[in-house]
């Protein structure tokens, strides 16, 4: 029986026979009991025993070393080091017993966990002079390692890992030696190898033996990628909250703001907060995110406060917090609230040029336009080599579109296109020009601008530009031949433009609008070829799969369809289009796409006949799938919208059908007798006939069978259907015959006989 494995009723009964003394207890018996306390835990009880035990035990009683290391490891656990280090030096006098070389590693442990690390190195150096087997030397070695780089012996510690990685590559121990490698390898010294130490830890984080080391390890490579990793793999392990501060600035550095953001906010909101040193870049990275973001009212704020905060006079993080306040100001259109936030900016020789510059422009954007020409004048006084002191009438001219007074823009184009026509600026000034006017709605004048920049300047990069803008402002203006014109320029002579599929897709809407559909759909597909961007290539996209549609292309239109359906797309969609595609996939036999699709028309139409055509697509897909639940939901839906669609009288048939397959007779039989009523036109002779046929089976299944003939018989003679009526006289005469009604049940069978 193995020791261990005593059941608790076991020690309860071995604990009430040994109350009445030790003398009763055999020694094995005593040591067993000993050994199973211990095995549970209970380490006060089993000290107590294992004391008793070795008290009384003779000198070479068999257990003796056994019991000395448990007891040792019994009061280590209860916290009695200095006790525990006496048992263990007691079964470490045991030559050739197994305890031994775990004793003596115990003892250096406890003194590790004292805090005492000479003795703790010197014991383990000895217990390694033994050579000690497997386990305990690849133990060893670790913790030797480690007392040697507490006593700040980090070459011999080094030493120390590196053996124990090169004998034991996979023990358990392997992991936290390479998580001292990388910590030693990353200090300052001869032996720093950083690029080494980053892999070592990258490879320890990839595959780490519990997460508690890979979040060390990425907190130790200390890189923004690692810290994201700790972030996110790692939030509630305490080296994430060490790293924030660290993070944040490596986040702001390598373009990565909402990450820096995350991490400064974090960390200003830590408990304890940090000094106020710290606090002031964390600040400051929170506000340089928010700028990166494009939160420019945010981030205005808090570079205000920054500047403004006794913690920031001397830093020189206040006057770059001026400057970005400013620059947040006038990005979000705040002019006046820029020209207020600049004063430390410009009384900063490292950014007073670019302060003036934002002063220029913060002035002009506010229509302060005295103090825009100070500025531009003292930009290119005090800095005639800076880039943007011989750009005054463009930049006018920019600042104007920004504040919407596009034609007073296209003025200040015109003026540097006309003084200055062999500036650089002057093409750009041209089209600036075109776009301005078009932006003031003064199309014509923008037509001609372009053809004067297309004429002057035909070999600059902007003519496919000034092609495509000017075939859709004549698109625009109904021009559409000359619109054609320029767009089969810009195709036929600029082949590689990023303007291509832009110029394909609108020359297609002209090919479809004059209903020529097969070189609509060659120049919808010449679009897509054409690398569009996201925009245009959805708009092309469903160009061509209404085009293909009108063409009589279904299959190739549907899977077009099908793909854009997920797309916000969609919302361009008609309703007749979401019903023509839930009919394709419904016939495909794709039902669950079908009731997606005809859910997606119910959730987007407006025209309730539309919605209960959309709900009945529905329920016919989720029927034909055999999700009745489902089906029975949508047909509800469609018999609840107050329209009279073509689709109503279905809808009202199929939930009759599905009430009386789930024996809901009654419902049943109100629906059967609403959708009588709707499929009274002669569209819907096939749905009535299937209405009567439906009151028929729901007498029989109430139990009236008289009924439930008439029904059959009326249906079988009213109407004339060679697919429908005889499958229900086949019903209705095993009833008539039963019921004894035999000139009926002739008169039916001679119908049958003559008519089909």
């Amino acid at each position: 029986m193995n020791r261990f494995a005593l059941s608790a009723a076991c020690l309860l009964s071995l604990s009430a026979r040994f109350a009445g003394g030790a003398d009763a207890r055999a020694a094995e018996d005593r040591l067993q009991f000993a050994d199973a306390l211990f095995a549970r835990g209970l380490n006060a009880r089993a000290a107590a025993e294992y004391e008793s035990f070795l008290a009384d035990a003779p000198a070479g009683a068999p257990g003796l070393d056994a019991a000395w290391f448990r007891l040792g490891e019994a009061r280590r656990m209860l916290g009695k080091g200095e006790e525990a280090l006496v048992a263990y030096e007691k079964a470490a006098d045991f030559p050739g017993s197994p305890f031994r070389e775990k004793a003596l590693f115990k003892r250096a442990a406890v003194f590790t966990q004292l805090d005492m690390d000479e003795a703790a190195e010197e014991l383990y150096a000895g217990l390694l002079a033994d050579k000690p087997s497997g386990d305990v030397l690849e133990m060893a070695l670790y913790y030797h390692g480690d007392s040697l780089r507490s006593l700040g012996r980090g070459d011999e510690a080094l030493a120390e890992f590196e053996r124990q990685l090169r004998e034991f590559p996979k023990g358990p121990m392997a992991a936290y030696a390479r998580l001292q490698l990388g910590k030693l390898l990353s200090l300052p010294g001869p032996k720093r190898d950083v690029k080494r130490a980053t892999a070592i830890l990258r490879a320890l984080a990839d595959d780490p033996p519990e997460p508690r080391l890979a979040a060390e390890a990425l907190f130790l490579a200390g890189a923004a990628g690692f810290y994201r990793e700790l972030f996110d793999k790692h939030p509630d392990d305490a080296r994430a909250a060490e790293a924030r501060f660290p993070a944040a600035w490596a986040f702001c550095k390598s373009g990565r703001p909402q990450d820096a953001l995350a991490a400064a906010e974090t960390a200003l909101a830590a408990t304890p907060p940090p000094d106020a040193a710290h606090a002031l870049e964390l600040a400051y990275v929170r506000a340089q995110a928010l700028f990166e973001l494009s939160r420019l009212a945010e981030a205005a704020d808090a570079f205000s406060r920054i500047a403004a905060s006794p913690a920031s006079a001397g830093s020189p993080l206040r006057p770059r917090a001026s400057y970005q306040a400013a620059l947040c100001r006038f990005k979000d259109g705040d002019g006046a609230g820029a020209l207020g936030s600049l004063s430390d900016a410009l009384a900063d020789p490292e950014l007073r040029a670019d302060a003036l510059w934002l002063g220029a422009e913060s002035a002009a954007a506010a229509g302060r336009a005295d103090e825009a020409i100070q500025d531009y004048r003292r930009l290119a006084n005090e800095f005639p080599e800076h880039p943007d002191a011989a750009d005054t009438p463009s930049r006018l001219g920019h600042q104007l579109r920004l504040r919407g007074a596009h034609a007073d823009a296209a003025a200040a184009f015109h003026d540097l296109a006309a003084k200055h026509p062999g500036s650089p600026l002057a093409p750009t000034a041209r089209l600036a020009a075109a776009s301005a006017l078009s932006a003031a709605g003064r199309g014509a004048e923008a037509i001609v601008d372009w053809q004067t920049y297309v004429r002057d300047y035909p070999s600059a990069e902007g003519v496919p530009e000034a092609l495509f803008q000017e075939g859709a402002e004549l698109l625009r203006l109904g021009r559409k031949t000359e619109a054609a014109a320029a767009l089969d320029r810009l195709v036929r002579d600029f082949p590689k433009s990023p303007r291509k599929a832009d110029a394909l897709f609108w020359r297609g809407a002209v090919l479809r609008e004059n209903g020529d559909l097969p070189a609509a759909e060659a120049a919808f597909r010449g679009a897509l070829a054409a690398n569009p961007g996201d925009d245009v290539k959805r708009d092309a996209r469903f160009a061509l799969a209404t085009t293909l549609q009108a063409a009589g292309k279904s299959d190739e239109a549907a899977k077009l369809f099908e793909e854009l359906v997920a797309d916000p797309v969609r919302a361009r969609f008609t309703s007749g289009q979401f019903a023509w595609l839930a009919q394709h996939q419904y016939d495909a036999r794709q039902y669950a796409r079908a009731a997606g699709t005809a859910r997606l028309m119910a959730e987007q139409a407006e025209d309730p006949a539309w919605k209960q055509a959309a709900w009945t697509l529905a329920g016919r897909a989720e029927r034909a799938a055999g999700r009745a639940p489902e089906a029975e939901a949508a047909f509800r839906a469609a018999c609840g919208i107050d329209a009279r669609s073509e689709y109503l009288p279905e809808a009202t048939l199929r939930l009759a059908e599905l009430l009386l397959a789930r024996g809901e007779t009654k419902g049943a039989d109100e629906q059967f007798r609403l959708a009588v009523e709707r499929c009274s036109a002669d569209e819907f002779k096939a749905l009535r006939i299937h209405a009567y046929a439906g009151l028929a089976r729901t007498a029989l299944a109430a139990g009236d069978k008289d009924a439930a003939a008439s029904y059959f018989l009326t249906t079988c003679l009213l109407y004339h259907d060679p697919e429908l009526v005889p499958p229900l006289a086949r019903e209705a005469l095993p009833l008539l015959d039963e019921l004894g009604r035999a000139d009926e049940a002739k008169t039916l069978r001679d119908m049958l006989s003559s008519e089909y």
